[in-house]
């Protein structure tokens, strides 16, 4: 991995000792004793820290992938109104991995949270983490940081809780379920679950299901 950082380095330096020897005749063994260890200390440190990096992810996915396989709740359903993640499961969600997303966006959960935790089922991340009934469908914009996202569902399912006649408050707030394309939507089949001829994969199937309790639209700003 030390390869591609400590070639790019040495180049550099060469180029700048060449230019040294060239022009202010600085001598050859001067210049191997310079760039060779140099060269070797920046790649070991981007090495070093590109490692660090990976590994740090890698272990957040292994220990909430570990909990998932030890619960095996995952369940498969068709696409639609019974892929909703209540507002607990996003929350255990961003908690796990928030030092790793902090004010990221869905462009970096799809991919680096997402898809690999769905991967050895090939499933919607719903499915994986125990599918509900779906009481609100949310559409929003990628761009917009999950951390932000996930504040304005647990504050709605704080406001809608009384309102949804479930027993106590709490009760319905943990049990109150959101629709969201990225989470909803089964990643690795977007081309069988998408009909061909619509321009909104938020919509998709889901739309065409049964008609919903709710509906709400949660608009961000770019």
């Amino acid at each position: 991995l030390a390869v591609v950082p400590f070639g790019i380095c040495s180049l550099l330096l060469m180029w700048l000792f060449g230019y040294l020897i060239v022009f202010e005749h600085m001598l050859w063994p001067s210049f191997l004793c310079v760039v060779v260890p140099t060269g070797a200390c920046i790649g070991a440190a981007w090495t070093w820290w590109s490692r660090r990096q990976r590994t740090k992810l890698q272990r957040k996915l292994s220990s909430f992938s570990s909990v998932l396989r030890s619960r095996g709740i995952y369940r498969r359903t068709s696409p639609g109104q019974e892929r909703a993640l209540t507002a607990v499961q996003l929350s255990a969600l961003f908690e796990h991995f928030r030092q790793l997303i902090g004010e990221r966006n869905m462009y970096y959960v799809e991919p680096n949270l997402v898809r690999p935790l769905t991967k050895p089922w090939q499933l919607s991340l719903a499915e994986v983490l125990g599918p509900n009934r779906t009481d609100w469908f949310v559409s929003h914009w990628w761009g917009h940081p999950f951390a932000k996202s996930v504040q304005s569902i647990q504050r709605h399912s704080a406001e809608m809780a009384p309102c949804q006649g479930r027993g106590t408050a709490l009760s319905a707030q943990s049990e109150m379920a959101y629709w969201m394309c990225t989470f909803s939507n089964n990643q690795w089949r977007l081309h069988e679950e998408i009909p061909p001829d619509s321009q909104d994969p938020s919509s998709s199937s889901f739309l065409q299901s049964a008609v919903l309790r709710n509906l709400s639209w949660q608009l961000h700003d770019p």
